[in-house]
């Protein structure tokens, strides 16, 4: 009896198991069917699985085969062949695609490549990828595409939020049937079409793609159901939202997901009925979760109840319900939004503490709300706002509190203190940073204890309060904070540092006075005061730059030079690199206020460099050639024009090959015979200026070995 249930089972199996054979390609023709739940059925080659190790034609990326890479898992993977293997594998898959799409369009790639391209590039998370080659399978195998993989699309442009390639993905997925000859397009095709135009806001086209599945006697799934509500709810059709969801109940025997769910919920409230969602909750019976919790929170907010969000978050804590760590920024703005953050729940604290119990950072977002809601932190550990009181003198005294000042928390403090025009106490949170020029105190690392910072002395911030101490101060009218301490050199010290790590061009308040270089006794009492400074993080380059920027700017080329003395005689070496500034100022400054800096300031600073034995770059010779060349008012006589050419020649020698030298002494010959027409040079003069640049030019070629080019000059 036994061996006869056996055969008989085996029997049953065969018969019911589809034999595939691998070793040729099969194609079943579609059978036109009235019923729209029966798909379409198609190629089973191109989504069958070779059991084979190696394929014919098969795809090596890198030195793993495609085939390999679809069908084993990706752990199993980085384990045989390294992260940083599989690392580069997925960067390389986009490239072999490429190549292989672009090489073969003589001959379309085999279908089953095409398929393990497109699972590799959804394995490997790589949707720019999955849409291309979805694309070339649209074009090349359009009635083999799987539905599954029109399911795993729409998925994909859903979340890249481009309707419009979800819309032209269902006119092509359409042209696969004709209803007259009894082929019904299926749900999956429709629900494209539909949530393309819900996402377009084109409600007409909605409405005509629902009667049409009414037509062909397709029934609308769940999914599509409630994707419409939500479209008919902001379009304002409020009674046919709730007359669509009396009629659903989630506890029918329809396949009912938690987003389903959420999207109901979503509708009744932006139909303003935040007691029908409630309800259809309950009625679900669906166990809360974080999304689920969420679109709660929202109908509350959308609709002022606060005290259903109060119960609902206490029901979220009763049952232990953790949030993800990016929707606690939302929820506090909900809570706060409905003010129910303060007493008696103090919910807001109460959810600032689990993010710290939790680990969860805190955002700006989080910390500009702490900040937005001191009157609710009072008694936490998120009291940050200072204390402000007016003494009888008239001026205002801050009480510090416990807590070490953070950047973390102060910098949306401070912003949202300035924002709202509470300067005095954006000033006494300026205070706990602020210390003296002298003071060894390390400010990089964003955290400072509280200090008391006298008046009459030179003060600094951390370069990331820089700009909002000045607006805090100025603005709380406290413009002597930071009066002179040591000497007049150290606060001007205190004024060219204190903003080196922004993008402030403060460094001219250091010789606003005239008299500022003057009251330094010599240089190395500037010296002096930056050692003492030694806490004080700044770019010794950039200071240099944006004096040498100041003294130009002033007009003031001597001093540009003296600078340039002084740092040599400190042993800082003079580089092509401040040349390269100096001119890149002189020429906008040439190019800003009219003709500033003339072809002879340029030569100044042109002498000085070639004083001090700096070679130009070629950025410093693209910066003076035009200039020089082209100030023709400034230089008019032929003999200062030959001289600057034979100048630039030997430039070019020095720091170009044979073909810049080339083509400026090319250009010099043509310049010069124009010239010679205009004011007739001599035969001896004209030869006497090319021997000049002749020899430059042969020199050149014999240091680059082109010894017969040089004998034949």
């Amino acid at each position: 009896m036994w061996q006869r249930l056996a055969r008989s089972s085996i029997a049953a199996t065969r018969a019911s198991v589809r034999r595939v054979d691998v070793s040729r390609q099969q194609t079943r023709v579609s059978i036109p069917r009235p019923c729209p739940d029966v798909l379409v059925a198609s190629s089973r080659t191109f989504a069958s699985f070779s059991s084979s190790k190696s394929r014919v034609n098969d795809v090596k990326v890198r030195d793993v085969t495609l085939h390999e890479l679809v069908r084993k898992p990706w752990s199993e993977l980085r384990e045989f062949y390294g992260p940083v293997e599989m690392s580069k594998v997925r960067q390389t898959l986009s490239l072999v695609w490429k190549e292989r799409s672009d090489t073969t369009r003589s001959s379309t790639v085999p279908p089953e490549i095409v398929q393990d391209f497109y699972e590799a590039a959804r394995c490997c998370r790589l949707h720019k990828l999955q849409r291309d080659v979805f694309s070339y399978m649209e074009i090349h195998y359009l009635h083999r595409i799987r539905f599954e993989t029109y399911g795993q699309m729409f998925t994909n442009l859903m979340d890249a939020r481009d309707p419009q390639t979800l819309r032209t993905i269902f006119e092509r997925a359409m042209t696969r049937y004709d209803p007259e000859e009894g082929q019904i397009p299926p749900e999956i095709i429709y629900r494209l079409g539909i949530s393309a135009a819900i996402e377009l806001e084109d409600y007409g086209g909605v409405k005509t793609l629902l009667r049409d599945m009414e037509a062909n006697g397709v029934k609308p799934s769940i999914e599509i159901a409630t994707r419409v509500m939500v479209a008919q709810a902001k379009h304002g059709d409020v009674k046919v939202v709730l007359k669509a969801a009396e009629k659903m109940n989630p506890q029918s025997e329809g396949k009912w997901h938690e987003a389903d769910v959420n999207r109901v919920i979503t509708s009744l409230g932006i139909a303003g009925e935040p007691d029908a969602a409630f309800d259809f909750y309950r009625r679900s019976q669906l166990r809360l979760s974080p999304k689920s919790f969420m679109k709660l929170m929202v109908v509350c907010r959308a609709n002022a109840r606060p005290k259903h969000a109060l119960s609902i978050s206490a029901n979220r804590r009763r049952f232990g319900l953790k949030m993800q760590p990016a929707q606690y920024p939302l929820l506090l703005e909900i809570i706060e939004e409905l003010d129910i953050g303060g007493a008696p729940t103090n919910e807001m604290a109460i959810i600032l503490k689990e993010m710290r119990e939790n680990k969860i950072p805190f955002s700006d977002r989080v910390h500009a709300l702490i900040a937005r809601n001191q009157e609710h932190m009072h008694g936490t550990p998120f009291m940050l706002t200072p204390l402000v009181s007016e003494r009888s003198d008239g001026t205002v005294h801050f009480e510090s509190d416990t807590q070490p000042r953070t950047k973390e928390a102060d910098m949306p403090l401070l912003s949202e203190l300035l924002n709202t025009r509470k300067f005095a106490q954006a000033a006494a949170i300026v205070d706990l940073y602020a210390v003296h020029v002298n003071d060894d105190v390390n400010l990089g690392d964003g955290r400072q204890e509280d200090t008391e910072v006298s008046d009459e002395g030179a003060s600094i911030v951390p370069p990331w309060l820089a700009d909002m101490a000045v607006e805090a101060y100025s603005q709380n009218q406290e413009i002597n904070k930071g009066k002179l301490r040591d000497s007049d050199m150290a606060y001007k010290a205190f004024l060219a540092m204190q903003f080196q790590e922004l993008q402030i061009f403060r460094v001219a308040e250091v010789v606003e006075d005239t008299n500022c270089m003057e009251m330094a006794d010599s240089h190395e009492d500037f010296m002096r005061v930056v050692e003492r400074s030694g806490a004080l993080s700044f770019d010794p380059a950039r200071v240099v730059r944006d004096i040498l920027r100041v003294f130009l700017a002033s007009k003031k080329l001597d001093m540009v030079v003296e600078a340039l003395d002084q740092l040599e005689l400190d042993g800082i070496p003079i580089r092509s690199v401040n040349y390269e500034n100096i001119f890149s100022t002189m020429s906008k400054t040439t190019g800003t206020g009219g003709e500033v800096y003339t072809a002879e300031d340029f030569m100044v600073v042109w002498e000085d460099m070639r004083r001090r034995g700096v070679l130009p770059s070629k950025a410093t010779l693209r910066l003076i050639t035009p200039v020089i060349c082209e100030k023709e008012s400034v230089a008019d006589d032929d003999r200062h024009k030959q001289w600057k050419i034979a100048m630039i020649e030997e430039i070019a020698a020095e720091t170009g090959s044979v073909e810049d030298v080339n083509i400026i002494h090319a250009g010099a010959v043509k310049t010069l015979g124009a010239s010679m027409n205009k004011k007739h040079h001599s035969p001896a003069a004209l030869s006497k200026i090319k021997e000049t640049w002749n020899a430059i030019q042969a020199k050149k070629m014999a240091t680059e070995s082109s010894t017969r080019h040089a004998d034949n000059l």
